[in-house]
């Protein structure tokens, strides 16, 4: 007697399939076409402890179903469910079927959970498949594990993941891979202050993704692109980049693109001091978010929209995004977000309260997350930010630790930006102790590295310097 074994479709299995399901001599979890005859060698039955797995894999992709109001999260708990119990019993080609499922708002459930921004369950769930399937598979895998850590700060972590794919791609001549692991790695060397290396990969990357026709790969390194240049204070570049990525992204009709582009478009104009065009296009791009309840987005725009409404000093619209944004990350354990929440409610006390004490405990708040994601130069404009608070509240000594610490982190991560507002606080340290011409000379000196017109942590924190020094001198 001959068996066939069709391949194990999730969306068609059906409960009075469970018992005709069994292993083949390759063990893997296959469908007996013969539901009549009893199940011999080459296959294998599932033990018991496997059949308990299958039933309860079973009932939570198909039976399954949680409360209409609950959370994202909840939503596709029956998919993380099933994922599990397929891998308990090593069907591990089906675990990767599961993620590969359409979901409610018809994306892979991979990759709507991506944009949901549920990173610590990704990178608690996704390593078991590695080195499971395929080298393809494993590329991808290494793609949304890359993403994860990133977004929960595990800067160096992240790296790896991206280099292992890199790694991969290159050893299966994978063009496209490639290009996806280079689009990854220049995020995370960005995000560490290497800026002109990120530069070099994405440029790469654009030129693999345009022999084969890649729009989506770049879109991304367009957006790297604008990204860097932005950090860079170059925001003529950074502004342009940008634009060809939104174009682009229009032209293909990917509207999370677009509106992801947005978001940055909005970021970097705030930085540059253009606060009315960020407005408007965060609140382009949320318009689309909220209609998709892509929460991670929706903290993600709050955060930038506190942001923009503190520099004009509307400190009641900040006050209202930020509880928003903080809600939200709360609920859904966005700790990025959450680090930045923190960020923004330290400058808001600092800077516009003159509540300096409660604006230290908001930013070591934050530098305790940046500190683990080994991102130098926030961690450094943090310290800054710390040093500003106890300037102002004449601990000179204080002030002047955590600007020296705030200096040594802007020069290992290159960047003239933060050291110029590390150089701005130790003026002001010393403009509070009483050291007048020092505080004046240090402010002078940090205004020449970085105008504060060029930047919107510039125009805050060295215009309030300052104002303080030419103040005092009118007088």
């Amino acid at each position: 007697m001959s068996y066939s074994a069709p391949f194990l479709d999730l969306q068609s299995l059906d409960q009075q399939d469970l018992p005709h399901l069994c292993y083949n001599a390759a063990g893997k979890l296959i469908l007996a076409s013969n539901i009549d005859a009893e199940i011999v060698s080459p296959f294998r039955k599932p033990s018991l402890q496997e059949k308990a797995h299958l039933r309860l894999a079973f009932y939570y992709l198909k039976i399954y179903k949680p409360d209409e109001n609950a959370s994202n999260l909840e939503k596709v708990r029956g998919y993380i469910e099933a994922f599990y119990h397929f891998c308990q019993i090593s069907a591990w080609s089906v675990a990767w079927q599961v993620l590969q499922l359409p979901v409610t708002t018809g994306k892979k459930f991979c990759d709507q959970f991506k944009q949901w921004g549920y990173y610590r369950e990704q990178v608690e769930i996704y390593p078991a498949l590695l080195g499971k399937i395929n080298s393809e598979t494993d590329c991808n895998l290494y793609d949304y594990l890359g993403h994860a850590y990133y977004s929960l700060g595990q800067s160096q972590k992240a790296l790896e993941t991206y280099q292992q794919q890199l790694n991969l791609a290159q050893q299966i001549q994978s063009l496209y891979f490639e290009a996806s692991a280079l689009n990854g790695l220049g995020l995370i060397l960005g995000q560490l202050g290497l800026e002109k290396k990120a530069i070099s990969y994405y440029k790469k990357v654009i030129e693999i993704a345009k022999s084969r026709n890649e729009s989506i790969l770049i879109v991304q390194a367009l957006q790297g692109l604008g990204a860097n240049y932005g950090r860079l204070c170059d925001y003529k570049r950074c502004t342009n980049y940008l634009e060809q990525a939104l174009y682009l992204a229009q032209q293909q009709g990917d509207l999370t693109l677009t509106n992801s582009t947005l978001i940055s478009l909005g970021e970097y104009s705030m930085f540059s001091g253009k606060t009315r065009e960020g407005i408007k296009y965060l609140e382009s791009a949320l318009s689309f978010f909220e209609t998709t309840s892509s929460y991670y987005e929706m903290s993600y725009i709050y955060l930038h929209l506190a942001h923009v409404y503190m520099l004009q000093n509307r400190l009641r619209e900040c006050d209202d995004f930020l509880i928003k944004s903080i809600q939200i990350s709360k609920k859904e354990n966005y700790y990025m977000n959450m680090s930045l929440a923190f960020n923004n409610l330290g400058i808001n006390q600092a800077y516009f309260q003159k509540s300096y004490q409660a604006a230290v405990c908001s930013f070591q708040e934050c530098y305790s997350y940046y500190k683990t994601s080994s991102n130098q130069r926030r961690s450094s404009i943090v310290l800054s930010n710390i040093s500003y608070c106890y300037g102002c509240l004449k601990q000179t000594s204080k002030a002047t630790r955590y600007a020296k610490k705030a200096i040594a982190l802007a020069r290992k991560s290159q960047s003239k930006e933060a050291e110029a507002i590390a150089l701005a606080v130790i003026g002001n340290a010393y403009w509070h102790s009483g050291k007048r011409i020092s505080g004046i000379l240090l402010a002078l000196r940090a205004a020449t590295m970085l105008p504060p017109w060029r930047s919107a942590n510039g125009k805050l924190i060295v215009k309030k310097t300052m104002n303080k020094v030419f103040g005092f001198l009118k007088r």
